[in-house]
């Protein structure tokens, strides 16, 4: 099975012309200094951009591998939360924004 990029993982469920790559990268940026643990960012660094597989960081670490798994999934939906709130959050502005201007 093929490992989606992390790219992927923040665009799940949008299609190709809704990915701003500007606004991704700063919400990649701020998710990944405020909104994930420690052990998080470190284990979906290690899986997406270094392509270690989940056996190989739980050596690394030492800790067992469905520690990792666990781990990298609970990161993953932490990221999707936070774009899903910043979506909303912006929609709202721009809702407020169109009213004000009635």
């Amino acid at each position: 099975m093929r490992r989606a990029s992390f790219n992927e993982l923040i665009h799940q469920g949008r299609q190709a012309d809704e990915r701003p790559k500007l606004e991704d990268a700063r919400l990649l940026r701020t998710v990944l200094e405020d909104n994930l643990t420690k052990k998080q960012k470190c284990y979906i660094i290690l899986y997406y951009r270094d392509g270690l597989r989940p056996a190989e960081i739980a050596r690394r670490c030492g800790v067992n591998r469905s520690t990792v798994t666990r781990t990298i999934n609970r990161g993953r939906q932490r990221l999707l939360e936070q774009r899903r709130r910043t979506e909303n959050l912006k929609r709202l502005t721009e809702a407020m924004k169109h009213d004000e201007e009635d």
